[in-house]
């Protein structure tokens, strides 16, 4: 009784964590969505020093996106020189999402095409008279997810896993138990209230 405490304990704060994380992100996003310098690509140089604020406060590039799924201006290059493209998951598509929704929304797991890395994507969209005109967008890689699953305090033998909302792992803290054991280890999940990624607490049952 007491390991299953600790480990719903652990659950909440990692899932506090990583809820804290992404609804300050996407707060920086939708901020940015609002801005009146999005509307007008008169405007958009001064657009881009507003973007360059949130890769000074979070560390992420941030993308304007039109919704033909053109990447319009990007904090990575100079405007007017060509910008990467967005992103395209298999999964869940935060731009895809905010677009066709008008609420942000964070996708799931991908390839980063620049930075060569897994990453997940989050976007906010551009509403004007309720419509969403363009999107907001910037990325998480998951060495950063894995930086704040660091954070959590753990016993030796247990695990702090996310998976995405395919089952794909997008971040893992602590020992990978033996499948064979699986069955007879401690485990608890939940899902993210930011988004449908699933959190779980592993301890290994020849520890627990």
């Amino acid at each position: 009784a007491k390991d299953e405490y600790s480990a719903e304990q652990l659950l909440q704060a990692g899932k506090r964590l990583l809820d804290d994380a992404l609804r300050a992100r996407l707060a920086g996003l939708q901020t940015l969505a609002s801005s009146p310098l999005a509307d007008d690509p008169a405007s958009w140089p001064a657009f881009r020093l507003e973007a360059r604020g949130y890769l000074a406060a979070f560390g992420n590039h941030v993308a304007l996106i039109d919704t033909q799924r053109r990447t319009r201006l990007h904090t990575m290059v100079p405007l007017g020189d060509l910008p990467p493209p967005a992103p395209k998951p298999t999964g869940r598509s935060a731009v895809a999402l905010a677009l066709a929704q008008g609420v942000p929304a964070v996708g799931d797991l991908f390839d980063g095409t620049v930075a060569q890395e897994p990453m997940a994507g989050l976007a906010a969209p551009v509403l004007r008279g309720g419509v969403a005109n363009f999107v907001v967008g910037t990325v998480i890689p998951l060495r950063q997810i894995e930086r704040l699953l660091g954070d959590l305090p753990m016993a030796p033998g247990w695990s702090v896993t996310l998976f995405d909302s395919q089952g794909r792992l997008l971040a893992r803290r602590g020992p990978v138990g033996a499948p064979e054991s699986a069955e007879k280890d401690l485990r608890v999940t939940d899902r993210l209230e930011m988004a449908p990624w699933t959190l779980e607490v592993r301890a290994l049952h020849e520890l627990a």
